[in-house]
């Protein structure tokens, strides 16, 4: 083994330690290698640091012009993919399966990897499920498959133990393919992230989940529509179910763009303790607004969105009522801001919003409403 070779397995090894990935660059400046030394150290202090603005703007700037000139010495050889850098090294690769079976050995011994999104594995699973580098991943994705009724092929109780994120995204995975999930889900503890976006699942699909027991460490749940027919989206009784978890109260980040909770779902939302710890909440494109202002006295008496960041009211619909109650959110005053791009609003509501104290926390499409 070469002492570069030597290095790898360190680093690979202990993904989440810089240590290895700093003594390596060392080593490469000692022989000479100094442009790999400083991407290594760059892309680990954007990670770890605590830079201004402008430092982060030079550094990231620099990051760009050293990958721009040797992206592709950097890369796992010999493979086909999107491979994405991170902390000096391809952390992340978007592969066809049947090409991941083909150099999974290479890649394992090659990289660092933590983060796979494979495409066309539906009828590779089996051979998947005795893959030896899915032990160490963080993050696993699967997008536009064909997983309904297969979830148990791939997701054995021993095969994913440090999974942190989990997407499963336009899959066609129904209510009952979330039960599934739900029962494998106490193999993961530690699972923080689930995306399951663009499933018919409807909204026994969203009560299962939230009945789910193994499912107590998520923190981000996304849940996007992705255009779904009405029938195959959540309503206003899916909210409700999500309410009264015992197993979703610690969520920070809730994503449920796309579907139809209403002004009812949006009300028993905001007046929920499970609630109290989001930090980002995407309700766009909801059906929220079009019966009247209620929904919008309901946000700002709540008591559980003290700390909200982030609220995303995109693409519904904000008549003058609602607006003057928006500009008086308490919540403002502690830098929220709010999307309301492409909601439907009246020239008065418009108004208020552009001429409220907190205009610069509103996001708002340019120009005036047609």
């Amino acid at each position: 083994m070469t002492d570069a070779n030597h290095f790898l397995a360190a680093i690979i090894a202990e993904p989440e330690d810089d240590l290895p990935r700093l003594v390596f660059a060392d080593w490469l400046e000692e022989i000479g290698d100094d442009t790999r030394a400083e991407f290594i150290r760059l892309q680990c202090l954007s990670v770890r640091a605590p830079l201004t603005p402008g430092e982060r703007v030079t550094v990231e700037a620099r990051i760009r012009e050293l990958l721009a000139l040797h992206r592709d010495r950097w890369a796992i050889p010999g493979i086909t993919g999107v491979q994405k850098f991170r902390r000096g090294f391809v952390e992340y690769l978007y592969i066809k399966a049947v090409d991941f079976l083909r150099f999974e050995r290479h890649i394992a011994k090659n990289a660092p990897v933590v983060r796979l999104r494979l495409s066309t594995a539906a009828t590779h699973l089996a051979a998947l499920a005795n893959v030896p580098l899915f032990s160490r991943l963080r993050a696993l994705e699967f997008v536009n498959d064909e997983l309904a009724g297969r979830l148990r092929i791939i997701f054995r109780p021993d095969l994913f133990p440090e999974l942190r994120s989990l997407t499963l995204q336009n899959n066609r995975l129904w209510a009952e393919d979330l039960a599934t999930l739900t029962q494998l889900a106490d193999s993961w503890p530690k699972l923080n992230r689930l995306n399951l976006s663009g499933n018919p699942y409807s909204d026994d699909g969203l009560a299962t989940l939230s009945a789910a027991a193994g499912l107590r460490s998520l923190r981000d749940l996304v849940l996007r529509s992705d255009g779904l027919p009405f029938v195959d989206c959540i309503h206003a009784t899916g909210v409700a179910a999500f309410t009264q978890s015992t197993a979703l109260h610690q969520l920070r980040l809730l994503n449920l763009a796309g579907h139809h909770i209403g002004d009812a779902g949006f009300r028993t939302l905001v007046e929920s303790r499970n609630a109290q710890h989001l930090e980002v909440l995407d309700v766009s494109q909801n059906d929220i607004g079009q019966i009247g202002p209620e929904w919008a006295g309901a946000l700002a008496a709540s008591p559980y969105l003290r700390r909200l960041r982030e609220l995303n009211l995109s693409r519904n619909t904000i008549d003058p009522l609602a607006a003057e109650v928006l500009v008086k959110w308490p919540q403002l005053k502690s830098g929220c801001t709010v999307d309301l791009r492409g909601c439907t609003l009246s020239p008065e509501s418009r108004q208020l919003l552009d001429e409220s104290a907190y205009r610069q926390q509103f996001q708002l499409d340019e120009g005036e409403p047609a």
